[in-house]
């Protein structure tokens, strides 16, 4: 194996809950123009999530963040707003700032060593993440403030190319800078995608002609880790 294309959420990192519930604390005291309780306004986020999740896998484009935002404002307060008069590029800057103030976590303590061993074996690496209500120009700053980065010769994001997984050609723009590194040919069987999405990741890469490895609990990162501890240096 040549390539490590890695998903990110539930697969490197989870989310905060402190950012989701201060996410929800800023709607409540900001823009709950119909007097929702923070219960409400929680279940909206999550409605709007899973459904435009939802779409994306299923038409293999991303819906913008700063729309996903406003289906949120709609669901809050119906035709109540002028949503001409709403500012959302200020909007997403404060969930942005939000976002770093209460970055994700690393999701499982093997994650940082599985990298480490992969770029000590001169392994490439690259991540490959579907948006949401994060972009994925704060996904790579948070990547830095959780010192990630580093580990990673590139970065896809489905809100950067309007593509979302299980799209081929998302996998397939993988494909192509993988073998721009290497500078030769390569079978798609070369790169292995990881992530914990049957869906977007497993099923999208497998499609695409990928190796594939489901990470989904403690002993699928334990399978990883020794994977990669017995893997061959380039």
């Amino acid at each position: 194996m040549k390539h490590f294309s890695f998903d990110l959420w539930l697969t490197i990192i989870k989310s905060n809950p402190l950012f989701k519930s201060k996410r929800v604390t800023f709607f409540y005291e900001h823009y709950n123009f119909s007097n929702h309780s923070e219960k409400e306004i929680k279940s909206i986020f999550r409605k709007v999530d899973l459904m435009c999740n939802q779409v994306n896998e299923s038409v293999g484009f991303n819906l913008d963040t700063k729309e996903m935002y406003l289906m949120v404002l709609y669901l809050l307060n119906e035709n109540s707003i002028d949503y001409s008069e709403i500012d959302i590029n200020k909007l997403y800057d404060q969930m942005e700032n939000l976002a770093l103030s209460y970055p994700p976590v690393i999701l499982n303590q093997k994650i940082v060593p599985i990298l480490q061993i992969l770029k000590e074996k001169n392994k490439t690496v690259s991540l490959l993440s579907n948006t949401g209500f994060i972009e994925g120009k704060t996904l790579d700053k948070i990547l830095k403030k959780l010192d990630l980065k580093k580990y990673f010769d590139f970065e896809i994001y489905s809100d950067e190319q309007n593509l979302s997984k299980p799209n081929k050609e998302l996998f397939e723009i993988v494909f192509k800078k993988t073998c721009e590194i290497y500078n030769i040919p390569l079978k798609t069987k070369d790169i292995m995608h990881i992530g914990d999405n049957p869906i977007a990741d497993i099923h999208g890469a497998q499609n695409y002609g990928m190796s594939t490895l489901q990470v989904s609990d403690e002993h699928s990162f334990e399978k990883l880790y020794s994977y990669a501890k017995d893997l061959q240096p380039l």
